[in-house]
């Protein structure tokens, strides 16, 4: 079995204000970011234990979305999981959906 180094490249981040608050002591922006990331898997020595596996169905290079919520613009909560997928397009699409979703959730919260 061949395990693989990861390394990232951001590629663009993109940040959506919701222009709601959220019901703390110190009302916080409730926002959502997207970031594409160029990753490149390198194989490592057969004798090397532990790393990475290469998703399926995917080159050596290709692009990875991660998405999460935000209050003030900082990382806040969980991530979603990060997709894999080939072009900027298609990443751009993943982030809109998962950007309108979140809207859809934070403002029915905090409205």
């Amino acid at each position: 079995m061949t395990f693989y180094e990861k390394s990232y490249v951001e590629l663009s981040r993109s940040h959506t204000d919701f222009g709601v608050r959220d019901r703390v002591k110190k009302p916080r922006a409730v926002g959502y970011t997207g970031v594409i990331y160029k990753v490149t898997y390198t194989a490592k020595p057969e004798d090397a234990r532990g790393g990475y596996h290469l998703p399926t169905g995917f080159p050596a290079v290709h692009l990875e979305v991660a998405a999460f919520p935000t209050r003030d613009g900082r990382h806040y909560g969980a991530s979603s999981k990060n997709i894999h997928c080939l072009t900027v397009e298609e990443a751009q699409a993943i982030i809109a959906k998962r950007t309108e979703a979140a809207r859809k959730r934070e403002i029915g919260r905090f409205a």
